[in-house]
């Protein structure tokens, strides 16, 4: 949702404007660190202990122990951030517009907003751990429709300042958490009786936490470096049309990521009561659907990169700014998003090590490279190390991961579950690009783009052989 509205938010506050939303978006990733791996904690193991009903009380405990850390972890990141936001309002960005005094405002509100999403995490965790989806999905729908039409509302009449954009992701952040709180213990609540803080809960979970702690680390300077580097040295308007194709490519994954919310407790549940066999078919079930419309969108990015942009901004410099580095970063994030299900196997069954090692060898690799290609290619020089980084991921990641976990399911994955969809969709577009073409017009333009889409997943669906006895048991259900 709130990406439809980002060309408002470019008409309302200019693209320089954006490029400090972006780096907002940008040092909301960095500051997640400082959550310590309990998000991720809190959902594995409350997937893991919802079936026993002994385990009521310690669930509860461990919510209100890793409840109390992470309004700490909030705490230390607010004042890490306002104590900086002289230095970055005065000193970092390259402006051209934007006064220090409205940067200054603005990066203090972030602070506030960031460390209040770490909270958040926390109880977003809790209740996927808890598989309570149709409560998560609601409140998320909620959220994602009143952000951006508030803030679209506040900028028509009170004023188009930065300063009232992030004052109202404030407000809306603050109601998302009270309401996410009082449905996670509310669910817990069901089976136990008062929560308190439990030293003991927090050692039975330090060894999975400390892991996924070194993971967001280090997986932050693989993901976010570029956006860092790339806000010190462009100028923040140049910075912005980065930050607009970033966002862009940055919504791909979030066409998947209710795939890897409502699989992570199954998978974790399944590899706890050792059933092997749904296991495997849940993993490449949930990898071949992650292929099939991650793909359909990030190739048809790709291919029409330019069109999309102009359909979407409707302004030509916009469009003609963006596109380019919109290839690459489409790419990066289709081979970045095809590692999601193997990742999170790896954590449903506890093993943090091969990601933290991947991501420490990366990152060897990634500081002096993006160092060197950033101040002399800028933008698409910063997208092609995302690609060649996420590349790497997949042809080395895997068969490791393989190795050890689902040994004889490696070939299947790169074939079944990867190739023979992608391929699918790049020869569709390839024919809708050169046998039909894009049409002028807006509608015209929308009546494409939703005939490919159809297209691309319909037969990359057809092309999967899990996705396909899923919907022939599905369609035979409802026929009897």
């Amino acid at each position: 949702m709130g990406l439809a509205f980002v060309p408002l938010y470019i008409r309302y506050l200019g693209i320089e404007a954006y490029g400090l939303i972006g780096f907002f978006v940008a040092l909301q990733a960095w500051m997640n660190v400082l959550d310590f791996g309990m998000g991720p904690t809190v959902n594995r193991e409350l997937a893991r202990r919802m079936h026993d009903p002994s385990q009521a009380q310690s669930s509860l405990n461990l919510l209100r122990s890793i409840e109390i850390v992470s309004f700490g972890a909030a705490a230390a990141s607010a004042s890490l951030l306002i104590l900086a936001a002289n230095f970055l309002a005065t000193s970092w960005f390259n402006k051209q517009q934007l006064s220090a005094d409205a940067l200054y405002t603005s990066i203090v509100i972030m602070a506030c907003v960031i460390s209040i999403r770490l909270v958040e995490g926390v109880y977003r965790n809790a209740l996927i751990g808890l598989q309570r989806y149709w409560i998560y999905n609601i409140q998320r729908v909620v959220y994602a429709t009143i952000t951006p039409i508030g803030a679209i509302a506040v900028l028509h009449y009170y004023g188009a300042k930065i300063e009232y954009f992030f004052t109202w992701q404030l407000l809306a952040i603050c109601i998302s958490v009270f309401i996410m709180r009082y449905f996670s213990y509310s669910e817990l609540k069901k089976g136990g009786g008062k929560s308190q803080f439990s030293k003991q809960e927090l050692k039975l979970v330090f060894k999975f936490a400390s892991g996924m702690f070194g993971i967001t680390l280090i997986t932050l300077l693989l993901t976010q470096l570029d956006k860092l580097v790339l806000s010190k040295i462009l100028t923040l308007e140049a910075f912005g049309y980065y930050a607009l194709a970033a966002s862009l490519s940055a919504a791909l994954i979030s066409l998947v990521s209710p795939v890897e919310q409502a699989i992570f407790p199954r998978l974790s549940s399944l590899y706890g009561r050792g059933e092997l066999k749904s296991l495997t078919v849940l993993y490449h079930k949930a990898a071949q659907l992650v292929s099939v419309i991650l793909g359909a969108f990030s190739v048809a990015l790709v291919f029409f990169s330019n069109e999309i942009l102009y359909l979407w901004t409707q302004d030509e410099l916009v469009a003609s700014n963006t596109s380019f580095i919109l290839k690459f970063l489409a790419v990066g994030t289709l081979l970045n998003g095809l590692m999601w299900v193997p990742y999170k196997l790896q954590l449903a069954s506890g093993w943090t090590s091969l990601a933290f090692r991947m991501n420490v060898a990366m990152v060897l690799v990634l500081v002096p490279l993006m160092l060197y290609v950033v101040p002399i290619y800028g933008g698409v020089g910063a997208a092609l190390v995302w690609c060649l980084l996420n590349l790497i991921y997949v042809l080395v990641t895997i068969p490791i991961m393989h190795s050890r976990l689902l040994r004889s399911e490696m070939g299947s994955w790169y074939l079944k579950d990867v190739l023979q969809p992608i391929l699918t969709v790049v020869v569709i577009n390839i024919v809708f690009k050169f046998a039909v073409g894009f049409p002028d017009g807006f509608a015209m333009g929308m009546g494409f783009l939703t005939v490919l889409m159809l297209a691309s997943v319909v037969l990359a669906v057809l092309s999967c052989n899990q996705l396909r006895i899923y919907l022939r048991k599905r369609l035979y259900v409802e026929l009897n």
